[in-house]
């Protein structure tokens, strides 16, 4: 069984990682388009995809005061107004997060949407049902990834401890890796096929709306994520 992270860029192209379960590292490729990446699943035939970007634009919910107030916790007044729910409680744990407007979508992700769209006519659908074969695709966030599988925040990767802790956690998880060869990009699409094969296996957390976009994460969301904390090792993902 296969699943696949997909990093995408509109600048740099879509970085594509394909792992075998429970955790063999089988290839990764740099194309340039959402066909391209169909392309890919139609030959590997995975159970997930995990997408890096948003399924679409925030659709407004963030702005209705009653559906606010059952959010728990309820976000206060006049904030996180345009973004997607998903995003607030990403958020609200402490984690940065690119929100998701309701109009003006970034280039990067309108090629995101594309990724969703061809490989919905591919057969993929939302988890956990999926289509086809049960296939799904879902969305992931690099960084909400990374710290789960920590249990605390990580330094980014402009810092050199930022990139030791992503290919030390990402060893934990897939084997046959030159991490040394990876670049930012691809450490990003594997650490989506480790989130993919988290959803198959029943593993995973997801934060969000499913009628606006969810996030999906390797292990659920802990209420709070800090620096320094001990840290948690989340295995068999």
């Amino acid at each position: 069984m296969y699943c696949i992270g997909v990093d995408v860029s509109a600048r740099r192209g879509h970085d594509v990682a394909v792992i075998r379960c429970p955790g063999e590292f089988v290839a990764m490729f740099k194309v340039h388009c959402a066909r391209d990446v169909a392309g890919i699943c139609d030959e590997y035939l995975p159970a997930c995809v995990a997408v890096d970007s948003p399924s679409g634009p925030a659709t407004g919910l963030m702005r209705c005061d009653e559906y606010r107030a059952k959010l728990k916790p309820p976000p206060r007044r006049g904030t996180y107004l345009n973004c997607r729910v998903c995003e607030y409680e990403v958020r609200r744990r402490g984690l940065s997060i690119y929100f998701t407007p309701e109009r003006g979508l970034r280039k990067w992700v309108l090629e995101g949407v594309k990724v969703f769209d061809e490989l919905g006519g591919h057969g993929f659908g939302p988890a956990p049902e999926g289509r086809e074969g049960g296939r799904c695709i879902v969305e992931y966030y690099p960084y909400a990834s990374f710290c789960c599988l920590a249990g605390e925040l990580i330094a980014p990767t402009t810092r050199s401890e930022g990139w030791t802790a992503r290919k030390s956690l990402l060893s934990e998880h897939v084997e046959g890796v030159c991490f040394a060869e990876l670049s930012e990009d691809q450490l990003d699409a594997l650490v989506g096929a480790v989130t993919a094969r988290a959803v198959v296996n029943g593993k995973a957390g997801c934060v969000g709306d499913p009628c606006e976009g969810t996030i999906w994460t390797p292990v659920p969301l802990l209420d709070r994520y800090t620096r320094g904390r001990r840290r948690v090792t989340n295995r068999g993902s």
